[in-house]
């Protein structure tokens, strides 16, 4: 599982973290994380951005949400080489 920050919060450029846990609550350090942003209902279509591990977590920086509103947020963890895990849920994005 995975708890996702966006700061601020609000449509425009956004920074994503995640932090990434095992069933058992413990912290994971996966080989890759992708964030996948969409909107249908404006007619966004889904968005990739790779995030970076700098110090130790993990970050995409200046993602552009352009519009506010209810927003599908998919993290795509790569767990090894053989093993990825997809997670989603909706997420509210401030004017």
């Amino acid at each position: 599982m995975a708890e996702v920050t966006i700061t601020p919060g609000r449509a425009g450029p956004v920074d994503v973290s995640p932090f990434v846990m095992a069933p058992d609550f413990s912290a994971m350090v996966p080989k890759e994380v992708v964030f996948v942003f969409s909107n249908s209902e404006a007619g966004v279509e889904p968005m990739r951005r790779k995030a970076a591990l700098r110090d130790g977590a993990w970050r995409s920086e200046g993602v552009i949400l352009p519009l506010p509103g209810q927003w599908q947020l998919r993290v795509d963890v790569l767990i090894s080489d053989f093993e990825m895990v997809k997670l989603q849920e909706a997420t509210e994005i401030a004017p």
